[in-house]
């Protein structure tokens, strides 16, 4: 998650309506709050069986 926001503020752009980066998908709410989804699903691929 912090991975995510350190790139958009690298980019200096919060306006990442709908914009994916990775697993996470960025958008601001009606409030301008940044909200991050993760698009991984539940289970993680490195950890494996």
């Amino acid at each position: 998650m912090y991975m995510g926001i350190k790139v958009a503020q690298e980019q200096n752009n919060w306006q990442m309506a709908g914009r994916v980066l990775g697993d996470y998908t960025f958008y601001l709410n009606e409030l301008s709050e940044l909200i991050i989804y993760w698009s991984g699903g539940e289970e993680d691929e490195e950890q494996g069986d």
